[in-house]
């Protein structure tokens, strides 16, 4: 096994043990990158205050997220340094000769890519056929998974090749069209600067966008406010016990606010903020599923 992946699966087993409250265990020949997650992963796990099992699993997540984006670029700076050697040996030192060739290779990108989305051939793709399947569930006003799949089964999509296995897949196209029924808009949109010890406030408008009437439960849902600096919850704003109705294409108004305080009722130090807001489950047309809305725009909190 290379040595890359055989860090990679030592570190995944250690953050599972950490996360189990178990003790982790680093080879003699482990190095230093990997001594530092792991000492920052156990650090984090002694100031455990309680967050939620969907804050640990985003935090595993952002992790191998991170992890995986260090290979990555590690592996593209060969990849570039491999091409640009072969270049050199190819392609005369001539400036006019050198721009001919990258134009050709520019082209012969630019082509590819269209005779594969079938704009040469007339033959639409699966991405294609699967987005346009998705899209005539929405306009029947279709709420379940399953009623959408079999909308979609009847394409014959292929499925999709090429993910990374060390990053989740995103959401399907299919999930995408149930959730898009119910979603979430902020204002504001951008990154907030607080004046210290000032309050933060967010409006987030809650749309139901089909033609049913739904039911949101809990509402509001859990906010967890984490540190980037510490990677690690600050403030958990417990969900509601309530549920709400919202009637058909109509929307509700919540307005999130943030008095820089921690859970032990003390001022947060300066540094950037991200909330995270809590999974809902809506109900309509006797079906249900799980909503998970995005962070809300990053809170830089000044220094005094």
């Amino acid at each position: 096994m290379p040595r890359h992946k055989r860090e990679e699966q030592d570190f995944l087993e250690n953050i599972e043990r950490l996360i189990a409250g178990e003790e982790a265990s680093i080879g003699e020949d482990a190095d230093e990158d990997l001594r530092t997650a792991i000492e920052f992963s156990r650090r984090l796990s002694d100031l455990h205050t309680g967050p939620s099992v969907e804050f640990k699993d985003k935090l595993k997540s952002r992790l191998l997220m991170k992890l995986t984006e260090q290979e990555n670029a590690a592996r593209q700076r060969v990849e570039k340094n491999w091409f640009r050697d072969i270049l050199d040996r190819l392609v005369p030192e001539s400036p006019v000769w050198r721009t001919a060739a990258v134009t050709l290779v520019m082209i012969f990108a630019v082509v590819t890519v269209m005779w594969r989305t079938g704009m040469f051939t007339g033959v639409s793709s699966p991405v294609a056929d699967v987005v346009e399947s998705a899209q005539r569930g929405v306009e029947k006003g279709v709420f379940t998974a399953e009623a959408v799949v079999e909308e979609a089964e009847a394409t014959d999509a292929a499925p999709l090749v090429g993910l990374s296995e060390e990053i989740p897949a995103p959401a399907s196209t299919l999930e995408a069209a149930i959730v898009s029924l119910f979603d979430m808009q902020v204002t504001p949109s951008e990154s907030t600067i607080a004046e210290y010890r000032h309050e933060v406030s967010y409006q987030l408008t809650f749309s139901n966008t089909s033609d049913e009437t739904i039911v949101v439960t809990p509402f509001p849902p859990r906010f967890t406010i984490a540190c980037e600096g510490t990677l690690r919850p600050v403030r958990i704003l417990t969900e509601s016990d309530q549920s709400r109705e919202v009637g058909a294409l109509a929307s509700i108004v919540y307005v999130f606010t943030w008095d820089q305080r921690d859970d032990d009722d003390t001022q947060v130090p300066a540094d950037w903020y991200t909330v995270y807001p809590g999974t809902v489950t809506v109900t309509g047309s006797g079906e249900s599923w799980m909503v998970d809305f995005p962070p809300l725009p990053r809170i830089l909190v000044q220094s005094p």
